[in-house]
């Protein structure tokens, strides 16, 4: 017998044997399997991530137009303040990769006061992967924007009239 007819033999028999199917196809499944299964918790702690930046973003933009005490205060400082408030609470998030570089914090006048300001707050993060990163994804990208809008009413004049007469004594 010749080396391609044992060959083709032990291809014929090895299609035959049924034995061990189901070991070798949860060997071949695992692999791909437990990728998925990090790639996905990769993907949920990202999400987390981008949450609580979220999160973030709005109370730097909330403390940047809040009325009792940024409105007094320059866009300049107001803007100062709000890039402070974010860069703190993004330092507490673990795995991830934050430049404070990216970070743009803009507070305009929004209207025809200088009490009418307007607050944004636009970030850029990546977060670490532990399981992606086999595959050569070693981060994923987390973006995000937040604005908030604050101003004082304008000052009214309320009129109040009392009648002190006596006629106000008897019911009508």
């Amino acid at each position: 017998m010749t080396l391609l007819g044992r060959f083709v033999g032990s291809i014929r028999q090895f299609t035959r044997d049924r034995r061990g199917n189901v070991m070798m196809m949860f060997g071949f499944a695992v692999i791909p399997l437990s990728t998925a299964l990090g790639v996905g918790i990769d993907y949920s702690v990202a999400s987390r991530s981008q949450t609580r930046l979220n999160a973030i973003a709005d109370a730097a933009a909330l403390a940047a137009v809040s009325q009792s005490a940024m409105l007094s205060k320059t866009n300049a400082e107001a803007a100062t303040i709000a890039r402070n408030v974010f860069n703190a609470q993004a330092a507490t998030i673990p795995g991830l990769v934050y430049d404070p570089a990216n970070l743009q914090v803009t507070v305009t006048q929004s209207g025809a006061t200088v009490f009418d300001r307007l607050a944004e707050v636009r970030y850029a993060a990546e977060s670490k992967n532990n399981f992606a990163a086999i595959l050569g994804m070693s981060t994923l990208p987390l973006r995000g924007l937040s604005r908030a809008n604050s101003a004082v009413a304008p000052d009214i004049d309320f009129h109040v009239l009392f009648d002190t007469s006596p006629s106000m004594a008897l019911p009508a």
